[in-house]
């Protein structure tokens, strides 16, 4: 269970030193140990091939790393932090001052808001560095990895939905470092082409690519069913419902037109829609007694035709495309039309993290739980169905149920 293993890592067991490091002036070479437990032992089962650099997987999940700090690096940070924070305490207790708990509170707020700054600025600058020593793909997958982290901060529950197999688990940690995905086929079982990730991805064949977008869709279904009620949601709705016509007037007499007799109104007249149909709809999501539609879109930004584009302006120019498709038809009707964007190892466009701000808010005020905790678990969801989706192109079957039969 490399997901167990990797957040009780994350979560519990690196608190253990680093809270001696916040209280005791440690010596950094005295946590040599734990770094080579890290480095040598840990990541390599865990990533189960040569990990990457120390200098990346010990940055925040934010800064495209794991949130596993090398120890001999921050036994000195740690403690001078913890120092800052109750430098009025420590002087008060030695009789150096008087306490004073507004001071107190106040050098608290300012020595958290110096500390996370200067954190950021180092994090930022040791990302920057380590990038340049790799090709603009490997940056790109990079940059795009460090937004895409919910997954790996959420503790796996049963409960909450949120584990992942092994096999889900190592695939994705392969893909958001760019590294080549163990044990593929050598040729697609759909298609026959030679196998990859790029064409596992892509390949429509088996419809594969259609599970993918289900997956997503039910766990935004499930998320706004627990943000509202089931009953508010649809599955498919028309995007353009039938009108009806003014009934045609009689033929005046003396005509040919005997199909309607004089003085009986015509049938009425009914436009014929497209047929065109939306992925859910949500009643009352932004606004009360107003439907609102969903059309959810899953893109390979690796794909040959945007990787010399920026992956954020590939997302947006998705929406784009779907709300000039659809978005004056949904208006018409006195409906709200919202494109749900998001690639395939889970970066959201912006419309998608409006609607799951939207969901968290709601569900954030049923469940009297904090906002920022309840978006991080609502994004982990998002993200964890994006990766069961792309694990199920990369390790399901496309041979036909037909296929087999005959």
């Amino acid at each position: 269970f490399p997901q167990s293993a990797f957040c009780a890592m994350q979560k519990s067991l690196q608190m253990e030193w680093q809270f001696v490091q916040r209280v005791t002036k440690c010596p950094p070479d005295s946590f040599a140990p734990v770094e080579a437990a890290l480095a040598d032992t840990f990541l390599s089962a865990l990533f189960q091939c040569t990990p990457p650099s120390r200098d990346l997987t010990s940055l925040p999940v934010k800064f495209a790393g794991l949130s596993l700090p090398d120890p001999t690096k921050t036994a000195k940070s740690n403690f001078s932090a913890s120092s800052s924070l109750i430098s009025d305490l420590s002087n008060s207790l030695r009789g150096i001052c008087s306490f004073d708990l507004l001071s107190h509170q106040k050098t608290i707020r300012e020595a958290t808001k110096w500390n996370k700054e200067a954190s950021q600025t180092t994090h930022e600058m040791q990302l920057q560095a380590h990038l340049q020593h790799h090709p603009p793909s490997l940056q790109r997958t990079l940059k795009r990895s460090a937004q895409t982290s919910n997954w790996l901060t959420i503790c796996p529950t049963t409960a909450s939905q949120t584990t992942l197999s092994a096999s889900e688990f190592h695939d994705s940690l392969y893909m958001r470092y760019g590294l080549d995905l163990l044990n593929l086929p050598p040729v697609c079982d759909g298609c026959g082409a030679p196998f990859s990730t790029n064409h596992a991805l892509q390949c429509k064949t088996g419809g594969l690519v259609i599970l993918r977008h289900n997956e997503v869709r039910d766990e935004l279904a499930a998320l706004c069913a627990a943000a509202f009620t089931p009953s508010a949601i649809r599955n498919e709705p028309l995007i353009e419902l039938p009108l009806p016509q003014p009934p045609t007037t009689a033929a005046p007499p003396g005509t040919s037109d005997t199909s309607t007799p004089p003085g009986v109104p015509g049938p009425t007249v009914v436009n014929v829609p497209s047929g065109d149909r939306g992925d859910l709809l949500v009643r009352s999501f932004y606004t009360n007694s107003m439907d609102c539609i969903f059309d959810i879109r899953i893109q390979d930004l690796d794909a040959p035709s945007y990787l010399t584009q920026d992956p954020e302006k590939c997302l947006i120019a998705s929406e784009n495309e779907k709300k000039r498709k659809y978005q004056q038809k949904c208006h018409e009707q006195r409906r709200t039309f919202v494109p749900f964007v998001v690639s395939v190892d889970g970066l959201l466009a912006p419309e998608a993290i409006n609607s799951l701000k939207q969901i968290a808010r709601k569900l954030s005020d049923k469940w009297q739980r904090p906002y920022s905790a309840i978006f991080g678990y609502v994004k982990s969801r998002i993200g964890i169905s994006v990766i069961r989706g792309a694990q199920l192109c990369l390790r399901g079957s496309r041979v036909h149920v037909t296929a087999m039969s005959n």
